[in-house]
Protein backbone atom coordinates (compact mmCIF):
# COMPACT_ATOMS: atom_id res chain seq x y z
CA UNK A 1 0.00 0.00 0.00
CA UNK A 2 1.06 3.46 -0.99
CA UNK A 3 0.15 7.51 -1.24
CA UNK A 4 -1.58 7.29 -4.62
CA UNK A 5 -1.99 10.47 -6.77
CA UNK A 6 -4.97 10.53 -9.00
CA UNK A 7 -5.29 12.78 -11.56
CA UNK A 8 -8.65 11.92 -14.09
CA UNK A 9 -11.02 13.57 -16.85
CA UNK A 10 -15.06 12.39 -16.18
CA UNK A 11 -17.69 13.96 -18.81
CA UNK A 12 -19.92 16.12 -16.12
CA UNK A 13 -20.78 16.07 -12.53
CA UNK A 14 -17.24 16.71 -11.25
CA UNK A 15 -18.11 18.49 -8.08
CA UNK A 16 -20.37 15.32 -7.15
CA UNK A 17 -17.53 12.86 -8.07
CA UNK A 18 -14.94 14.74 -6.20
CA UNK A 19 -17.43 14.90 -3.29
CA UNK A 20 -17.86 11.28 -3.36
CA UNK A 21 -13.95 10.04 -3.25
CA UNK A 22 -13.77 12.41 -0.45
CA UNK A 23 -16.42 11.48 1.55
CA UNK A 24 -17.01 8.03 1.02
CA UNK A 25 -13.29 7.14 -0.25
CA UNK A 26 -10.78 8.99 1.87
CA UNK A 27 -9.27 10.88 -0.75
CA UNK A 28 -7.82 14.37 -0.32
CA UNK A 29 -7.66 17.65 -2.45
CA UNK A 30 -4.71 19.15 -0.71
CA UNK A 31 -1.43 18.26 1.48
CA UNK A 32 0.03 20.33 4.09
CA UNK A 33 3.33 22.00 4.26
CA UNK A 34 4.54 24.44 6.83
CA UNK A 35 1.31 24.58 8.34
CA UNK A 36 0.05 25.75 4.86
CA UNK A 37 -2.68 23.69 3.26
CA UNK A 38 -2.61 23.26 -0.23
CA UNK A 39 -5.24 22.40 -2.87
CA UNK A 40 -4.48 20.65 -5.46
CA UNK A 41 -5.61 20.79 -9.14
CA UNK A 42 -9.49 20.45 -9.74
CA UNK A 43 -9.73 17.01 -10.42
CA UNK A 44 -6.41 15.52 -8.62
CA UNK A 45 -6.80 13.68 -5.53
CA UNK A 46 -4.56 11.88 -3.79
CA UNK A 47 -5.05 8.73 -0.78
CA UNK A 48 -2.69 7.30 1.38
CA UNK A 49 -2.31 3.36 2.25
CA UNK A 50 -3.77 2.21 -0.94
CA UNK A 51 -2.96 1.43 -4.57
CA UNK A 52 -3.48 2.54 -8.16
CA UNK A 53 -6.47 -0.39 -9.12
CA UNK A 54 -8.10 0.35 -5.74
CA UNK A 55 -7.95 4.07 -6.50
CA UNK A 56 -9.26 3.11 -10.05
CA UNK A 57 -12.10 1.26 -9.54
CA UNK A 58 -12.98 3.50 -6.77
CA UNK A 59 -13.20 6.29 -9.33
CA UNK A 60 -15.20 4.43 -11.52
CA UNK A 61 -17.72 3.84 -8.84
CA UNK A 62 -17.96 6.98 -8.10
CA UNK A 63 -18.47 8.03 -11.48
CA UNK A 64 -21.08 5.66 -12.18
CA UNK A 65 -23.30 6.76 -8.70
CA UNK A 66 -23.00 10.57 -10.26
CA UNK A 67 -24.17 9.62 -13.44
CA UNK A 68 -21.00 10.27 -15.68
CA UNK A 69 -18.39 8.43 -17.50
CA UNK A 70 -14.42 8.66 -16.83
CA UNK A 71 -12.57 9.38 -19.87
CA UNK A 72 -9.18 9.29 -18.52
CA UNK A 73 -7.53 8.70 -15.49
CA UNK A 74 -4.10 8.45 -14.48
CA UNK A 75 -2.88 7.41 -10.96
CA UNK A 76 0.89 7.06 -9.22
CA UNK A 77 2.23 6.19 -6.03
CA UNK A 78 3.96 9.12 -4.32
CA UNK A 79 6.48 8.96 -1.59
CA UNK A 80 6.77 12.67 0.03
CA UNK A 81 10.63 14.50 0.85
CA UNK A 82 11.40 14.97 4.30
CA UNK A 83 10.06 18.12 5.64
CA UNK A 84 6.86 17.71 4.19
CA UNK A 85 4.00 17.14 6.44
CA UNK A 86 0.57 15.55 5.18
CA UNK A 87 -2.94 15.79 7.31
CA UNK A 88 -4.57 12.18 6.22
CA UNK A 89 -8.58 10.97 6.99
CA UNK A 90 -10.53 14.14 6.30
CA UNK A 91 -12.48 16.39 4.34
CA UNK A 92 -11.99 19.00 7.49
CA UNK A 93 -9.67 21.95 7.15
CA UNK A 94 -5.87 20.90 7.79
CA UNK A 95 -5.79 22.50 10.81
CA UNK A 96 -8.73 20.75 12.20
CA UNK A 97 -7.50 16.99 11.47
CA UNK A 98 -5.73 14.60 12.94
CA UNK A 99 -2.37 14.45 12.24
CA UNK A 100 -0.32 11.38 10.51
CA UNK A 101 3.34 12.28 9.55
CA UNK A 102 4.63 10.31 5.74
CA UNK A 103 7.98 11.00 4.09
CA UNK A 104 7.03 12.52 0.93
CA UNK A 105 9.92 12.82 -2.30
CA UNK A 106 7.72 12.43 -5.86
CA UNK A 107 4.89 15.15 -4.74
CA UNK A 108 6.96 17.82 -4.50
CA UNK A 109 8.50 17.16 -7.84
CA UNK A 110 5.52 16.63 -9.36
CA UNK A 111 3.74 19.84 -7.91
CA UNK A 112 6.96 21.89 -9.32
CA UNK A 113 5.75 20.66 -12.76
Amino acid sequence: MSNILITYDITSHHSEVKRIMIEEHGCLDYFVHKETAWKLPNTTLWKAGSNAVELRENLKSAAAKAGTEVKSVLCLPVAFPKGMWAVFGSSEPASESQKVIYEFRLLAEFLKG
